[in-house]
């Protein structure tokens, strides 16, 4: 089994509230698909600029409240591989794969200091914007934004280190390696503060916006809150499904979004200890890197090859609801579901009660409907009746914003209260239930003698021409739909999510 398939059925197996949704992504032109990642992305402290650097060696700068690129240049004829940006969003510091380390002037346009060798993933800018660290080989060095000097160098004891991250007041530095290690350093004097020692690797480390916790995973799939006052180390997430390789809290320092091996991405409440949600970025990649906005509202993913996939690929259900939320094919839908509306009224009036009880019966013969259901469920029949045949809607019961939740194998999967197991709750499903899962087909296309029942509704006289118009609604929305799929598809798409509030 795939991991890609393998992610979706457990993504389908898990409970939980959806808190984000897909929201408009960052998109760069890509009809010859010469680009296969985006390393590394960061947001302005201003929150109106986003930062992206990607796999064909640009830096792309994007407008968030338009989501038009404002500027974009080729930095390197390699791969940008990590990007870290100082807080008055002038000075963007860039290692790539062929050029090493270097500081561009976001204002003028030019490159201010460089130094040749130096390729590192893991970037971290000091608050305050004086330095930035530099994690590579088995040392972290930490070098002065202006020019790039070298000021000190950490990291002791490390091999192969693998993360970095500043504390908020920007006096205490955090280095992880492969080794398993991590070390926190009072950056004066180079002292230590904190070390231990895993047994598995180590990917991803991070200060919470309050400065006294520190989040760390990697190989173990589990990830893990440091409170460095007390030095109690407690596992927040047990049993994730791959390696955790990328986490970032949100600027309230609740909420922990994770990344992993394959792609898939997780929101963690601190509080609560559980998912608030769990979604795909793209295909078989290696999330890199996490930024929130400032206002901590949105967050996107950076990625890059894990070891099964050479190349990412875009994660097609995100790119078919990204479609159906657009503008123009949202106005047919809304004409589609007036359409509907018209039909379900006309349905229930006086005039067609015999035809209404005809199809009610049918309904409760095939299943969809129980005998005693009341007006509101019959109501409800009807209506999913009228959807059955239309693929593009159905869809979106599978696309692009939350895919945890749902009915899989005749059982509810959950996670138990410790996060620790997922746990099989038998079920006695019924139709509705079943049909209000996550379907692989439409009822109507699935099941014939709905299919026919879906003809004869649209044969009732009275119903007809209504019946006519919601068709060709439907049509101009499909249209719509299909341009937009192939306008996402001529671009390389960097995925954003919005957080929902209660």
């Amino acid at each position: 089994m795939s991991r890609t398939l393998a992610s979706l059925l457990l993504c389908a197996a898990l409970l939980c509230a959806q808190q984000a949704d897909l929201s408009q992504s960052f998109l760069v032109a890509d009809a010859d698909q010469a680009i296969s990642h985006t390393p590394a992305v960061v947001y302005s402290a201003d929150g109106t600029t986003f930062f992206a650097g990607l796999s064909n060696g640009e830096v792309v700068a994007f407008d968030v409240a338009s989501n038009e690129i404002k500027h974009r240049y080729k930095a390197t004829e390699g791969s940008v591989l990590s990007l870290a940006l100082s807080s008055d969003g002038r000075h963007l510091v860039v290692s790539a794969s062929d050029r090493g380390l270097f500081v561009r002037d976001v204002v003028s346009g030019e490159d201010v200091a460089q130094v040749d060798g130096i390729e590192s993933y893991f970037l971290a800018m000091q608050p305050g914007d004086k330095a930035v660290a530099v994690a590579h080989g088995d040392r972290i060095e930490i070098r002065s934004l202006a020019d790039l000097s070298l000021i000190s160098q950490l990291g002791e004891g490390l091999s192969s280190a693998s993360g970095v991250a500043w504390s908020p007041d920007g006096k205490r530095l955090a280095g992880i390696d492969l080794q398993g290690q991590l070390k926190v350093w009072r950056v004066e004097g180079a002292h230590e503060l904190f070390a231990l020692k895993h047994e598995l690797a180590l990917y991803a480390v991070c200060f919470a916006p309050d400065g006294a916790r520190l989040a760390f995973g990697g190989l173990e799939k589990k990830v893990y809150q440091l409170d460095l006052e007390s030095e109690q180390v407690a596992v927040v997430s047990a049993q994730q499904p791959y390696d955790i390789t990328t986490l970032g809290y949100n600027p309230a320092g609740d909420v922990l979004a994770i990344g992993d091996e394959s792609c898939d991405i997780w929101l963690l409440s601190l509080e609560q200890k559980e998912h608030l949600f769990h979604g795909k970025h793209h295909v078989e990649c290696w999330l890199s890197q996490v930024a929130w906005s400032p206002d901590g509202e949105s967050f996107t993913f950076g990625c890059r090859p894990n070891t099964l996939a050479a190349k990412p690929a875009l994660y097609d259900a995100n790119l078919q609801q990204e479609a159906f939320q657009s503008a123009a094919v949202q106005a047919e839908q809304q004409r589609v579901a007036a359409l509907r509306e018209a039909q379900l009224e006309r349905l229930f009036s006086d005039e067609l009660a015999e035809a209404r009880q005809g199809l009610l019966t049918r309904l409760v013969e095939l299943g969809p409907l129980a005998e005693d259901a009341d007006v509101e469920a019959q109501r409800a029949a009807l209506l999913n009746l009228l959807r059955g045949d239309d693929t593009v809607e159905q869809q979106q019961s599978m696309a692009g914003q939350q895919i945890m939740g749902g009915w899989f194998g005749g059982q509810q999967l959950q996670l138990n209260e410790q996060l620790q197991t997922f746990e099989a709750v038998p079920q006695d499903l019924n139709s509705q239930q079943l049909q209000n899962s996550v379907p692989s087909a439409t009822p109507a296309a699935a099941n014939p003698e709905l299919g026919s029942l879906l003809e004869e509704l649209r044969g009732i006289p009275g119903l007809a021409e209504l019946a006519g118009k919601e068709l060709e609604a439907r049509q101009q929305r499909d249209k719509a739909y299909s341009e937009g799929c192939e306008r996402l598809g001529n671009n390389w798409c960097i995925n954003s999510w919005k957080m929902q509030r209660d």
